[in-house]
């Protein structure tokens, strides 16, 4: 039986393995992720999107730490350091982040802890968790459920399903967009960042945005990452307000004004279109898809516009599904444990992040006790800080049957 079992090979994941295994070296720990190497989905979104640059400072990365990427920089990039660490907040590039990630996973010896498959069901067992897997069932002392929200994706009533000329920006496994016309649904960072990429490609790229640019530097206020948000949230004893404090928190639909600027850019120096409406309607047709859009502007007095666009690729930037942070099978495992649940259907942990007796959650699903960071890199890192206190309490069962 392993000792600590971590169901997720991205950045949560892998950063809960990597303080569990530094604070519990005798420790047998596996990380499960379906993919052969770790941040699969991360990688495939982020550099999906055109993403350059994180919207988070240097300190959040996956390390152990928080001036661990500031130090790395040093010698992976010594020339090009205002590339690779951007503005005020030092935010990483993209290509800096993956480099350091790769050298944090090798240098903890992860590979030796990585098994592929996917996780199905759990079971209590009398001294720990059986994770049923689609290659076999794994036993755990300790199971980490570090499921991120990459598959739960909102798809709009109105978009076809099932067409290769209609994708989601934020599935991994969406082929790439390589010609047009493409119109892009969206109007927070990954639709701007998707407009403007293809745009820069010679694509021909038309923006729908239902509202006015949102500008914010992070997507929630810094303040929750300390006690100044944060003490307020802790003493909110109901769930489901404090799904609702998350909710109000989060600056879903921003962009920050770096990004705001490269889109008006990309509106004057290479064609592309910024429109402000919503579709009412979409259909496949052979060799793409028309749409109905109904445009607004600013001016008051000016009249919606409906029209009907036909584009060779309809593009959907309109984020996580309302209940992406908690899987279908996540909830009816809780049912059939009799696991305490919000009505929204999310997990309800307590202090030590666990859901159950040796059961923790990271990311998306320990949003209830971290608050709105929770499912980003910051997020990670405070689940890390609780799970390396466990994991130096608890002694590795090894050790144990040893000393009886």
């Amino acid at each position: 039986m392993l000792d600590w079992l971590l169901i997720g090979g991205g950045p949560q994941g892998v950063h809960g393995a990597l303080r569990v295994s530094l604070a519990s070296p005798a420790s047998r720990i596996a990380i499960l992720d379906p993919h052969e190497a770790p941040l699969h989905d991360w990688d495939a979104v982020t550099r999906g999107v055109g993403m350059s640059h994180l919207r988070s400072p240097v300190v959040h990365h996956i390390g152990r730490d928080p001036m661990e990427l500031a130090d790395f920089v040093r010698a992976w990039d010594p020339l090009r350091r205002k590339v690779s660490l951007k503005g005020r907040y030092r935010r990483p590039s993209l290509d800096l982040f993956g480099a350091h990630a790769r050298h944090v996973f090798d240098r903890a010896d992860l590979g030796s802890a990585w098994h592929r498959g996917e996780a199905l069901a759990i079971e209590r067992l009398e001294h720990g968790w059986r994770v049923e897997t689609d290659r076999g069932g794994i036993e755990a002392r300790r199971v980490v459920l570090a499921i991120g929200t990459s598959r739960r994706l909102h798809w709009p009533e109105w978009a076809p399903r099932g067409s290769s000329h209609v994708s989601h920006v934020l599935d991994p496994a969406r082929t790439e967009v390589d010609h047009g016309p493409v119109l892009v649904v969206g109007g927070g960072l990954s639709a701007v960042q998707s407009a403007v990429t293809l745009s820069g490609r010679d694509v021909d790229v038309t923006l729908l945005s239902r509202h006015p640019a949102r500008v914010h530097r992070f997507d929630t206020d810094p303040g929750w990452l300390g006690p100044k948000r944060m003490r307020g949230f802790r003493m909110e004893p109901s769930p489901d307000r404090r799904r609702a404090m998350i909710r109000e928190a989060r600056h879903l639909g921003s962009v920050t004004s770096e990004t705001l600027h490269a889109l008006r850019a990309s509106v004057s120096e290479d064609g592309l279109r910024w429109w402000q409406g919503e579709v009412r309607g979409a259909t496949v047709e052979r060799g793409g898809v028309e749409i109905s859009v109904e445009r607004s502007g600013d001016d008051p007095r000016r009249e919606d516009v409906a029209e009907r666009v036909r584009v060779r690729h309809l593009l959907l930037a309109t984020g996580y599904a309302d209940d992406a942070s908690s899987p279908p099978w996540i909830r009816s495992v809780g049912e059939r444990l009799g696991l305490p649940l919000a009505q929204c259907g999310t997990p309800v942990p307590d202090s030590a992040l666990q859901w159950a007796p040796g059961l923790h959650l990271m990311g998306p699903l320990a949003e209830l006790e971290l608050g709105p960071t929770s499912r980003n890199i910051a997020g990670s890192r405070r689940a890390g800080d609780i799970l390396r206190v466990i994991a130096e309490r608890i002694r590795p069962a090894a050790v144990s049957a040893r000393s009886a």
